[in-house]
């Protein structure tokens, strides 16, 4: 049986994001003295880095932290929004098996978009950069949803965006704007990892009123505490 990873990190793009999974930490675990978000229970140490939003700065700030660190596994914490078509609820997390950078390429005078594939330049694995979280985790993951994920530096405004990033219909996607940063250092890195998000929008002209943040939020901080229970 794999050894459970003792030396863990936990990343979100904004505090607010994680507030409620710092609260359980700073009444259950050992703050250690220091300028970092660091927390130590029976063995089990957790270093919490806030890495701004999107891709370059998670990959930036992820790579400073890794250069001179080691972990047994990177956890990435945060939401996102899904295509209507998806048979999924609001609220609901996920864990992110794939990411791809959506709006990586090129348009044509049609207003289409081309991926880097699809204009004769490499990409990952032809496009997509696979999750990689180890073994000790399989039995929690297990539980939860599993979704593709969709890095974007813009926002999309409507569900028709899913035509564009070649998206089949049945498929759950979670759009963000920092998990390719994740997989790409991680993957570069060779740490393991692991990406889990709720589900707090659809995909569709913004309109903030039907976003629901607060059970997304609430939901996405009880699946990390419980996650530390696996750890």
């Amino acid at each position: 049986m794999e050894k459970a990873p003792k030396n863990i990190l936990i990343i979100a793009a904004t505090m607010p994001e994680i507030n409620p999974l710092i609260g359980h930490l700073q009444e259950t675990y050992n703050r250690l003295s220091g300028p970092d978000m660091l927390f130590e229970r029976k063995g089990l140490l957790i270093r919490v880095e806030i890495c701004g939003i999107g891709m370059v700065a998670t990959a930036f700030n992820l790579a400073r932290v890794l250069t001179t660190n080691t972990f047994d596994c990177v956890i990435q914490l945060g939401i996102g929004g899904a295509y209507p078509t998806a048979q999924i609820d609001l609220g609901a997390v996920v864990y992110i098996t794939a990411e791809r950078i959506g709006d990586l390429g090129a348009s044509t005078k049609e207003g289409d978009f081309l991926s880097l594939q699809q204009i004769g330049l490499e990409e990952h694995s032809a496009g997509t950069l696979p999750g990689n979280p180890p073994a000790a985790l399989t039995a929690f993951l297990q539980q939860l949803l599993p979704a593709e994920g969709i890095s974007v530096n813009h926002i999309s405004g409507n569900a028709g965006w899913r035509n564009r990033f070649n998206i089949a219909p049945d498929i759950i996607v979670a759009e963000s704007m920092e998990g390719a940063g994740l997989h790409y250092a991680c993957t570069a890195f060779k740490v393991p990892f692991v990406q889990v998000r709720s589900i707090s929008n659809w995909v569709e002209p913004r309109d903030k009123s039907r976003w629901q943040m607060g059970s997304a939020l609430q939901n996405l901080n009880k699946t990390a505490i419980t996650l530390l229970q696996y750890l």
